[in-house]
Parts: structure tokens; sequence; C-alpha cells
């Protein structure tokens, strides 16, 4: 399976079996049909964003958010931004900006009520409502 430029972090959406990988090097999300096993898009971000190194699923909404940094032109040099990804379309819907960057790894993601927590560089954390 081709088709990945520094894979990092993967999340499988419990909805619909479609497995997302973070690709570092890239910035962007590489979306795996769980029926096929073959990629059928690859996601990008806006320009500005450097990096994505972790994804996680909702088991709620199906929305898939994937961490980046920026390259200092959003926000500032240690801004993190978390991708909203629809689940339904794999396309970009929105982003948080977190002045102290942005960590997000599977399992942060309450399966109750969609909340998003993110850790942050300053021992933070943030909850981004889902």
């Amino acid at each position: 399976m081709g088709g990945f430029d520094g894979p990092g972090g993967i999340a499988i959406s419990p909805k619909t079996g479609t497995v997302y990988v973070a690709n570092d090097l890239s910035s962007t999300v590489s979306v795996i049909s769980g029926k096929t096993n073959g990629v059928t898009t690859s996601i990008g971000f806006p320009d500005g964003n450097v990096g994505t190194e972790e994804v996680a699923v909702s088991p709620k909404t199906g929305n898939v958010y994937a961490e980046g940094v920026t390259n200092g032109g959003l926000v500032n040099d240690s801004a993190g931004a978390l991708w909203v990804i629809s689940g339904q379309t794999n396309t970009v819907t929105g982003h948080v900006f977190i002045t102290d960057g942005v960590t997000i790894s599977e399992g942060a993601i309450s399966p109750r009520t969609g909340d998003v927590y993110s850790i942050g560089s300053a021992n933070d954390v943030s909850v981004i409502s889902g």
C-alpha cells in the first residue's frame, strides 16, 4: 500500500471502517478504504500548516481531527491547529487554533459527548466541543 509521506498517527472510524493516516512530511491525511485496503484520497491543509503527526476519529460524530503546527504565519510560532475533517465527505470543514500548540491522539475524544481534548505545551488541556 503506497501513498504515504512520513506516516505518523493512524485512526479508524468505528462508523465506517475508514482508516486515516497522518502524513507529517506532506501535511496531509491519507484516507484508506476499510473494504479494499486501498488509498482513496489524500486530504491537504491550507497554506501555513506544517506537519500532521496525529489523527483521531470521533466515535459519536464520525468527524476526523488532525493535529498540525503552523509555520508562524497564521497565529504565532508556537501555535497549533486542530483541523476538522468531515468523515462523510473527507474534506476539511474547519479548524481551531490553540496558541500554545496542540497534541491529539486516539482516545482523546469522548465517545459520549464528542468533545476533543488536546494537550498544550503550557502543561494545559484544551477542550473543543464536539
